[in-house]
């Protein structure tokens, strides 16, 4: 084998033997205490969607201390468990109660190279706070 390959081996092992080790986290401290809503991202095994302020409170159990972000329509939560930089994607039920998701037009410009398409307007979901909600 290049060595190409095998750094790619050995990268996807680290990764895969991380992803595995988070996921014992999981289940061994939580499994019994979260809904099925709860949902881990193929893509990204250290992003969990998580739909109920129980699961976000039950959750936040994993860390002392996160980090709070709003996103377009979700609150992410980051904190590093076990070495692992986990992020709690907040959606739905799980939003604090002065959080909502709402509509909001914004113009679309024209593309100068194809005179066929004009600038318009559309329409986008985008979360809404009234008042910052700190993370724990």
């Amino acid at each position: 084998m290049n060595e190409f390959t095998i750094k790619y081996l050995k990268d996807e092992f680290d990764k895969n033997s991380r992803h595995y080790a988070f996921a014992r986290i999981l289940i061994e401290r939580f499994g019994d205490r979260l809904s099925e809503s709860v949902n881990i991202s193929p893509a990204c095994m250290f992003w969990v969607y998580v739909k109920t302020r129980e699961d976000l409170q039950v959750l936040m159990e994993l860390a002392p201390k996160w980090s709070k972000h709003n996103d377009a329509t979700t609150i992410e939560y980051t904190a590093e468990v076990d070495g692992i930089e986990v992020t709690l994607k907040a959606t739905g039920a799980a939003l604090p109660g002065t959080c909502k998701l709402v509509e909001e037009e914004y113009d679309v410009p024209a593309v100068p190279a194809q005179p066929e398409i004009p600038a318009t307007k559309a329409v986008r979901m985008v979360l809404k706070c009234d008042q910052p909600e700190g993370a724990q």
